[in-house]
């Protein structure tokens, strides 16, 4: 039972944080512009010197795709000798560390005041606010369940029906915090919007 619980919380999880994962991959990487207007909206932030925000950004977005590509193999179709369980744990551990330097960086630049558009998953007029650090600290959570449900039990089959809950569930919640800044401009009362 407790393998096939771990097994949900491993799929959910990694589905989640791998659509959120790829699509700030995708807005940073899909054109020139995209990559350069994230560079620019880390400059204000002031959390690296501007000849190496470049440098951050691509780091950034290249981590993006590592955490996106282990955890896409983990799910996948059982491989052989089962080191889907390293691979898994490997990119929970991958997205716990992101998550971690993100949130860091969202933490510092609204110590600072700064009010800059948040550019996670592409264009956004939204600032960076607490609740963006609410965000990706609920993220590091899912991450963190992830990995230590990798960790407690070796990879299972699952239920299918579980299974079926657990996946569109995690698809589901990652596109809902994909789309979070706009669902939060429509439905946060206005002086709560920051």
């Amino acid at each position: 039972m407790l393998s096939a619980v771990t097994d949900y919380l491993r799929y959910g999880a990694g589905c989640l944080l791998g659509v959120v994962f790829a699509v700030a991959a995708v807005s940073k990487l899909r054109s020139r512009r995209a990559f350069t207007e994230f560079v620019a909206s880390l400059r204000p932030m002031g959390l690296a010197p501007a000849a190496r925000l470049p440098l951050v950004a691509g780091a950034v977005a290249v981590a993006e795709v590592a955490v996106t590509v282990l955890l896409a193999v983990s799910l996948g179709g059982p491989l052989p000798e089962n080191p889907a369980s390293t691979v898994a744990a490997l990119g929970f551990a991958g997205a716990v560390a992101l998550l971690a330097v993100l949130t860091g960086g969202v933490a510092v630049a609204l110590r600072r005041g700064v009010s800059a558009p948040c550019r996670c998953f592409g264009v956004s007029a939204a600032p960076l606010g607490p609740i963006h650090l609410a965000r990706n600290g609920i993220l590091l959570v899912v991450a963190a369940v992830g990995l230590i449900s990798v960790l407690a039990s070796p990879l299972g089959s699952g239920e299918a029906a579980g299974l079926a809950i657990a996946v569109p569930a995690g698809l589901v919640l990652g596109a809902l915090i994909v789309a979070f800044d706009d669902l939060w401009f429509l439905l946060a009362p206005p002086a709560r919007r920051q």
